[in-house]
């Protein structure tokens, strides 16, 4: 039989007791090492889903949507409703329009790629163009008007929808422009046009956004004590139609010391011609346009001011 000294009992215990604690830090810095990798693993993760495959709520996201808008005339702003009907057989959806109390009328399609956030519009020239696209990032260009293009300033979310703020401020509409996730855009959603103002949506007639637009609105309507001093009501151009033809002769153009932007469209806001004008009288030839009623808007050079807007009705 082998004897041990308490010595040698004690050395021996103070051995084993340097292994536990040896295999304790070691379990311990393991441990830490495979939570912090863990975590690390699922930071990553969200990070690549926020930046490579982030997806939006979708603005056509039932059968049913419609939105309150705001449309600029020569004396104030009007109401009036978009309402949209999807297809379960079709990308595209069925756009519809409520315009000066006149019952609901065809007026193009939506398309919508939910993974991207973009949406389409197409007239019902068949024509298509881009409306919005909820990927952008700061410092992105967008052309977000016909050959006018602005640049993303801002990314942030407000009441669970992310916003994208652009540089271009409306003095129209008192209010920069906005793609608004699972909504649209704040300006232009109907035609891409600047004088057309978003300012609530509706999923299967249930309201799900209201404009933070306080200045001009009053929740969902026209604030009727402030839509009046955004459109001029000046009388300064005058427009005289040639007997027998389609030209035009407008005048008014010298009281501003500068060239006047021109717009031409349909009554439903379809943008058929633009014209710098510089010269008084100015001689414009519109025999291209079909027969109709078209509204005539004049507009400062850079289009931050409505000078006057006026309708003429060619026909045979």
């Amino acid at each position: 039989m082998q004897y041990f000294s308490k010595f040698q009992i004690f050395i021996s215990l103070r051995k084993k007791d340097s292994i536990m604690k040896y295999k304790y830090a070691i379990g311990f810095i393991f441990a830490f090492w495979f939570i912090c990798y863990t975590y690390g693993q699922v930071d990553n993760a969200n990070f690549i889903d926020k930046t490579e495959t982030e997806s939006f709520q979708a603005v056509l996201n039932v059968d049913s949507v419609s939105w309150n808008m705001a449309n600029a005339q020569l004396f104030g702003l009007v109401a009036f409703d978009i309402y949209c009907l999807s297809y379960p057989d079709s990308v595209y959806s069925n756009v519809y329009i409520n315009f000066y109390d006149i019952p609901y009328f065809y007026e193009g399609k939506l398309r919508e790629d939910p993974n991207t956030g973009k949406l389409w519009y197409k007239n019902t020239y068949n024509n298509e163009r881009l409306l919005v696209d909820m990927s952008l990032t700061v410092g992105d260009t967008f052309e977000v008007f016909t050959n006018e293009w602005s640049t993303v300033e801002d990314v942030y979310y407000l009441d669970g929808r992310k916003i994208i703020q652009f540089d271009l401020y409306s003095n129209l509409w008192k209010e920069n422009l906005l793609f608004i996730e699972g909504v649209g855009r704040n300006i232009g959603l109907w035609y891409g046009d600047y004088l057309n103002y978003t300012s609530c949506k509706y999923d299967n007639d249930q309201l799900v956004y209201v404009n933070q637009n306080t200045s001009l609105f009053i929740g969902c309507f026209l604030d009727p004590t402030n839509v009046d001093e955004s459109i001029a009501k000046t009388d300064e151009f005058s427009i005289v139609q040639l007997s027998g033809s389609k030209q035009l002769k407008i005048s008014g153009v010298i009281a501003y010391n500068q060239p006047v932007r021109l717009r031409i469209s349909d009554i439903l806001g379809n943008n058929s011609s633009e014209y710098i004008l510089c010269n008084d009288p100015e001689y414009i030839d519109m025999s291209h346009l079909r027969n109709g009623i078209y509204v005539l808007l004049f507009s400062s050079f850079d289009q931050e001011e409505i000078l006057d807007v006026k309708k003429i009705y060619f026909r045979e």
